[in-house]
């Protein structure tokens, strides 16, 4: 009871309990079976309720974990049958007539995903939702929204190809992509959209930024350029990938906490003076406030711009938190804010809770703020000089760095067999660079 506070703290994991215990099931149970198991103890708990009224209290956080760990059984089953899509069932060659949804360059060709597929020899329901394929070349031009038609040797997606490892095909379920491969020859283009809706709209936009990015930056620079803005990394090198892994700061690649900081805390500290340059407005505006709800729609569409992967989900969750606690004047640096954060992804994408951006980035996060919450940035922040300044920063990458690296390790390990040996170093360097 004297935790009573920090209870909230224990509603995430309790609910990632319930997703795991339902990935870890050897068969797929019945999508009532959690929301029954809900209902009953919601009949119980108001039925006890009713006859012992206050002895119910010593038993609340026990009946709560309960219900949470339900709950996520529930979500996660529901999302299985949600995304439920067909998956090609044999490899071979087909002739494709499709949608393009999304166009990525790559060092050589392009991976372009494609919806609404239809696919000789199969009849519509047999169809997968999504495909993706790689072309050997860039020619014809290809825009969301145009309908094509190629032929192409497919395959579902795979397994893991050791105990344990990553499974692509159910990353691939949930993403709703039914096959992959690579195209025989150039595609054909039917015919081009005459309205887009938004989200092809949006990966238009997404394709045009990096065009004119490359366009003004080539080579690798512009690609590393590309992945930082708009999330679209198929024309990074593989050596690129392999040095930056190597060096521990491939997680600079994915557009996650950094950079959502680094949007929205230039937003919020540009309107902010630019206000404050004008007196009429900071005497009369809460400048804070409004500067805060700037940089909330400078983040969210960041958040759209780059693709919406898991840790930009997170990171956003947590930004925009912070920026609405700074809205209603409280503290926007909390472990709560983790936790509620934590809540939304594993309520909108359980199946996250498997995945290594989800266990890496929240648990550098939960590290992070475990570690600041002693008192040490309070203290840190009395500190006068500008050479104690410099120190001091450089002494909190550092720290950061440490703290990060420490909580991040051992799935880095698990999940890729790689212990970054220099990371503090290299971090210490790259992320004021970044």
């Amino acid at each position: 009871m004297a935790e009573r506070e920090r209870w909230l703290l224990w509603l995430p994991v309790a609910m990632g309990t319930g997703v795991a215990l339902y990935f870890a099931l050897p068969r797929e149970p019945p999508l009532w079976l959690g929301a029954a198991g809900l209902g009953l103890l919601s009949a119980v708990l108001l039925q006890w309720q009713w006859r012992s009224g206050d002895r119910l209290r010593d038993w609340a956080p026990a009946l709560l974990g309960l219900a949470a760990v339900l709950a996520g059984l529930t979500v996660a089953t529901a999302r299985t049958h949600l995304v439920a899509a067909p998956v090609l069932e044999r490899r071979g060659a087909y002739e494709i007539e499709a949608t393009v949804l999304l166009v990525e360059d790559r060092p050589r060709g392009q991976r372009v995903l494609l919806g609404a597929p239809s696919i000789e020899g199969l009849q519509s329901g047999a169809s997968p939702a999504r495909i993706r394929v790689s072309t050997r070349g860039a020619e014809p031009p290809l825009q969301p929204g145009d309908r094509i038609r190629l032929r192409a040797l497919l395959m579902p997606p795979s397994p893991p190809v050791e105990p344990h490892g990553f499974d692509y095909a159910r990353q691939a379920y949930f993403e709703r992509l039914g096959a992959v491969g690579y195209a025989l020859g150039d595609p054909q283009v039917l015919g081009h959209a005459e309205r887009r809706g938004w989200s092809l709209s949006l990966a238009a936009l997404r394709q045009t930024i990096a065009h004119e990015v490359t366009a003004a930056v080539p080579g690798t620079a512009g690609a590393i350029a590309v992945a930082l803005l708009t999330g679209l990394r198929g024309a990074l090198p593989d050596h690129i990938w392999d040095q930056w892994a190597i060096a521990g700061i491939a997680h600079l690649l994915a557009i996650s906490g950094l950079h959502l900081a680094l949007v929205a805390g230039t937003l919020f500290f540009a309107v902010r003076i630019m206000l404050a340059l004008a007196p009429p407005l900071a005497l009369r505006l809460p400048t804070k406030k409004v500067a805060a709800a700037v940089a909330l729609l400078g983040a969210l569409g960041y958040l759209l711009i780059s693709g919406g992967t898991i840790p930009t989900q997170r990171a956003f969750a947590m930004t925009a938190l912070a920026l609405v606690a700074i809205m209603v004047d409280r503290n926007p640096f909390s472990m709560r804010l983790v936790a509620l954060a934590a809540f939304a992804v594993l309520l909108l994408r359980p199946e996250s809770l498997l995945g290594a951006s989800f266990q890496m980035s929240f648990g550098a996060v939960v590290a992070l703020i475990a570690a600041y919450e002693t008192g040490i940035a309070r203290r840190a922040g009395r500190v006068d000089g500008l050479d104690r300044r410099l120190l001091l920063y450089v002494g909190g990458i550092a720290l950061t760095t440490l703290v990060a690296s420490a909580a991040t390790t051992p799935f880095s390990i698990y999940h890729f067999g790689r212990f970054p040996t220099y990371g503090i170093m290299t971090n210490l360097i790259a992320v004021p660079l970044t």
